[in-house]
């Protein structure tokens, strides 16, 4: 109680006039406290835990998610302890940071189908480039059947260690329906085989939990995380066919590890097996799909198709009754191969009636040569996260219909680096920079088809099978006043094109001995690549010397009056300063052949030399 005419202090009157309002605080803070103590330990099983936050839109920066993730163990077991020793010093026990999963609404550029060995408690180790070059996670296989194989023992060996979710991924194309009903047969067996091995109890194994998905343009859960394999294999044979022509494989990787890692579905360890034949669309996403495997420790299988050699884009029989564009390529992270036309070609039908009979190398730019290897991303996707690929559409080995075996072939292997790491090797030798430019020439979209053989015809201006080709490319000449003016417009692409080449091999006049340059490289898959290139870039340069000298021959107004022209090769040379030219182009394709047999590289070195490197034309 005060006494008259004394004043309180000032802290005093600020404590009874605060008192109820700390009270408040004060118990609230303890509740809250309390069940914090309570609540946390029971989430993380007594581990320490942090947030995560996640900006859905980042458009949107007050929509955040945050969630509870528990951290790395600051003291980990004696097995623990025992797999990281086992690793190299490059890969450490806490993942790397990781970076924005990118979202399913990503740009991408489409192919539309048109009718013209286990994963490690650690995080999965980082391969030298050595590593990534010796075949090592690489297999081929008679069939899917036999392909799934090796995902059978790496599953085995995972059940051997705990539980264990497989992701169950499916290329929803209609080219793959019949090879998804064989996978889930079997499928079938193995799930069958597992549930006689544990009522047998012969060996420990772990509980195996199982996801379907199906993808294309959308990624699509068929059947969530089960115990239940009868489901699961329900799942598998009910899946839907995408039309879209859309493959969008590295999206739907990570939207499945954001939908059971991020919210903790299933078993703490995970497996990714996927059912393709292409490559996908959205492969500017592979380095960063690769971080977000290796983060959350999930090793990704890959049945999938033969790549086509040295490109991007092919052609392929879907269902025996159309020919279609597909991507399914390259196998290298750029291409390799100089992607220009084979002269005095025919395009073979594509129509329903001819499909079945559709050349197995494809036309007139030889676009469906497989590589004998599979595609570059998802090979190495697989071996990055220390998965697998396994070829599945490997028959018995016969290099005249491109069934190349090349994966005991270690110097033939295509390099599985990152883009940058393949730039900068290919910067240390001026052979490997010779076949970089040359492809580099090839891959612009103007880059001339061969020349007709006659007129009237239908014929390419450029080749049609790449993901930039004008759409204007193909040309049809029927009347005889139309002669002249494509026959004007088709030089002076040959010229443009030529002129390139030659630029090109004026670049390296600086190299004056190619052949201790060739002999230095250690790698038979360089040397082959560079023989066919220099042999095609300089027989390219002499026929196109030839067509035109061939071409100015014809007298002023005979094409104003014929009813048929026709260009014929010819083993006669017309212009003296070809004739060397010829003789070293020969001489390159000749030892690409007679040192590379039985590799698509032979193939194409041989074609070159059966088609003469001159020209005559008749005129009817």
């Amino acid at each position: 109680m005060n006494r008259p005419g004394h004043r309180r202090p000032v802290w005093q009157t600020m404590i009874v006039r605060a008192r109820p309002w700390a009270i408040s605080l004060a118990c609230h803070l303890a509740l809250l406290l309390f069940l914090a103590w309570w609540v946390l330990p029971t989430w993380s099983g007594g581990s320490p835990l942090f947030l995560a936050g996640r900006f859905e839109d980042a458009a949107q920066w007050n929509d955040v998610a945050l969630e509870v993730l528990p951290a790395a163990d600051p003291e980990p077991s004696a097995q623990e302890e025992t797999i990281s020793a086992s690793q190299p010093e490059a890969a450490t026990s806490d993942p790397m940071p990781l970076p924005k999963i990118e979202t399913a609404d990503r740009p991408v550029v489409p192919v539309k189908s048109t009718d013209v060995d286990t994963v490690a408690e650690s995080p999965a180790p980082v391969l030298a480039t050595a590593d990534l070059a010796d075949g090592a996670g690489l297999h081929a296989a008679d069939g899917v059947a036999q392909a799934m194989e090796s995902v059978q023992a790496a599953i085995k060996g995972q059940l051997a260690r705990g539980d264990l979710l497989v992701a169950w991924l499916f290329d929803s194309s209609t080219s793959l329906k019949e090879h998804r009903a064989v996978m889930a047969n079997q499928a079938s067996a193995f799930f069958n085989e597992l549930k006689s091995s544990s009522r047998s109890k012969l060996v420990y194994q772990g509980q195996l939990y199982g996801a379907v998905i199906a993808y294309g343009r959308r990624h699509k859960e068929i059947q969530r995380p089960t115990k239940e394999m009868t489901d699961v294999l329900a799942a598998m044979r009910r899946l839907p066919v995408d039309p879209s022509g859309y493959e969008n494989v590295m999206g739907s990787i990570q939207d499945t590890l954001r939908q059971y890692r991020d919210r903790r579905v299933g078993p703490d360890r995970m497996m990714i097996v996927i059912l393709t034949d292409e490559s996908g669309d959205d492969l500017p996403m592979l380095e960063n799909t690769i971080q977000h495997c290796n983060h959350y420790r999930v090793a990704v299988h890959v049945l999938g198709a033969t790549s086509v050699f040295g490109r991007e884009i092919t052609r392929q029989v879907i269902d025996g009754r159309r020919v279609a564009r597909v991507r399914k390529g390259p196998e290298t992270p750029m291409p390799e191969t100089f992607l220009a036309g084979f002269w005095y070609q025919t395009e073979p039908p594509t129509d329903r009636r001819h499909a079945k009979a559709f050349p197995w190398c494809g036309g007139i730019f030889r676009e469906a040569v497989p590589s004998g290897f599979g595609t570059y991303a998802l090979s190495r996707l697989a071996v990055e996260t220390g998965g697998g690929y396994t070829l599945f559409d490997r028959n018995n080995p016969d290099p005249t219909i491109g069934q190349y075996d090349l994966i005991d072939s270690p110097g033939y292997h295509p390099s599985l680096q990152s883009a940058e790491d393949y730039l900068r090797d290919v910067q240390i030798s001026s052979l490997r920079q010779y076949v970089y430019q040359a492809v580099q020439i090839s891959l612009d979209p103007n880059f001339p088809a061969p020349p007709p053989t006659q007129f009237p015809s239908n014929y390419y201006r450029v080749d049609p099978f790449r993901m930039d080709a004008p759409e204007d490319h193909l040309r049809r000449v029927g009347e005889r006043h139309q002669y002249v003016l494509a026959v004007d417009e088709v030089t002076r692409s040959l010229i443009a094109a030529r002129d390139r080449l030659l630029m090109l091999e004026r670049d390296f006049e600086a190299v004056q001995d190619w052949q201790s340059l060739w002999d230095a490289e250690s790698s038979p898959r360089w040397k082959a690549a560079f023989d066919l290139t220099r042999g095609r870039v300089l027989a390219w340069i002499v026929r196109t010397n030839e067509y035109l000298a061939t071409t100015r021959s014809i007298s002023p107004g005979a094409m104003d009056v014929a009813n048929h022209v026709r260009w014929i090769p010819t083993d006669v040379l017309q212009v003296p300063l070809n004739r060397p030219l010829a003789g070293q182009a020969r001489k390159h394709l000749d030892r690409c052949v007679r040192l590379h047999a039985g590799t698509p590289w032979a193939t194409f070195a041989d074609w070159e030399l059966q088609i003469p490197m001159g020209t005559r034309v008749q005129i009817r």
